[in-house]
């Protein structure tokens, strides 16, 4: 990771609609365990792809290039219970064909102009915690908890290229550009 200046860590997200996240608060708010370290409402969002740290040459070229090209609409986002990864406890997204298109052409995008995207698997989903360590009893606790999670969903309008700050109390995000989602 770079230190200085010229260099930024970039991800590009959909954000979420303000009702949704404070929807999503009080649901952490009644089963989050106490010792995670919550994600403020403002910073939630569904990251579509992660690009580490990029110099501002490289964020010049990704900018014009999302520009020049037309991001179909995605016409509803629904959340779909919780999950977990080793650090991290999140509210799923359901599957769905439009989110992962718009995941597959931003990844083209990106291999075009240089920029080599995560290997892993896709999987949208947006960070309400994060924990030193998750256990196996605390993971299902989690997922039971995802049974209360009420029926949240909306259309998206826009997705955003994001700059992200670490310090020692988290990361703090800054919304840098965004790009319509439009019909046809």
């Amino acid at each position: 990771m770079h230190t200085d200046n010229t260099h930024s860590r970039l991800f590009l997200a959909l954000p979420i609609p303000e009702a949704i996240g404070s929807e999503l608060s009080s649901f952490t708010d009644a089963y989050l365990p106490s010792h995670t370290r919550r994600i403020a409402p403002a910073d939630y969002h569904i990251t579509l792809h992660f690009l580490a740290d990029v110099d501002k040459k490289m964020q010049n070229t990704l900018e014009a290039a999302i520009t020049a090209e037309r991001w179909r609409c995605i016409n509803e986002i629904r959340l779909h219970g919780t999950d977990s990864f080793p650090h991290i406890l999140y509210a799923s997204v359901a599957s769905n064909a439009e989110l992962q298109s718009l995941h597959d052409r931003l990844g083209t995008c990106l291999r075009a102009i240089g920029l080599a995207p995560e290997q892993r698997a896709y999987t949208p989903h947006i960070t309400l915690a994060r924990a030193k360590q998750i256990g196996e009893a605390e993971h299902q606790q989690w997922l039971d908890a995802g049974k209360q999670l009420p029926a949240l969903f909306w259309q998206p309008s826009h997705f955003c290229l994001y700059k992200s700050h670490l310090s020692h109390k988290g990361s703090t995000y800054k919304i840098l550009q965004q790009w319509p989602l439009t019909h046809g």
